[in-house]
């Protein structure tokens, strides 16, 4: 009777083990292709534009590198004086000529120079924190048309309101 109730723990542990290390494997998949996570929206009264990078309100900044198989998007993005209790940044493509956008969900990266250069309290004397508006995102080749031109946008949201900020730049993809 102790032989088969040793047996039977050692091939418990055994299929547990298994499943585990699967369960594990499937979560890190997942988080390797985030980007994966795309939504298609079409243009609608959704979002307030933001054309006019000259407006004080908005601070961003979008570098886009070209590697072998992957767009890489970098940058920041914030509201002036705004005390943030929740906020999501995403990268838009906007396909040309249609309404149609790609919203790509980014990372975080934490920006330590952009409270300091702005150096501004509000106005109870707390110090603004842009630390945590810093992003990055992957955008594989493969899942985008040939031949086409995407319009690039920053799509800001936090305390309600979604923005969709013009960057200026564009990812021709031949």
């Amino acid at each position: 009777m102790k032989s088969w109730l040793s047996f039977a723990n050692k091939h418990l542990a055994l299929v547990f083990t298994i499943i585990m290390v699967w369960v594990m494997v499937i979560i890190c998949f997942g988080i390797f292709f985030h980007a994966e996570h795309w939504k298609n929206v079409q243009g609608d009264n959704t979002f307030y534009v933001q054309t006019d990078m000259s407006n004080e309100e908005y601070k961003s900044d979008i570098q886009i590198k070209d590697e072998k198989k992957y767009f890489v998007l970098s940058g920041f993005c914030y509201k002036l004086n705004e005390r943030v209790e929740k906020f999501d940044i995403s990268v838009a493509l906007k396909e040309n000529g249609t309404d149609n956008y790609i919203l790509i969900p980014t990372h975080l990266v934490i920006r330590n120079d952009l409270s300091r250069k702005e150096n501004m309290t509000d106005k109870h004397g707390n110090f603004a924190m842009y630390d945590a508006s810093g992003f990055e995102t992957r955008i594989r080749k493969n899942r985008l048309l040939h031949n086409n031109k995407y319009k690039v946008y920053i799509l800001y949201k936090s305390n309600n309101e979604n923005t969709l900020i013009d960057t200026g730049e564009s990812i021709p993809y031949e």
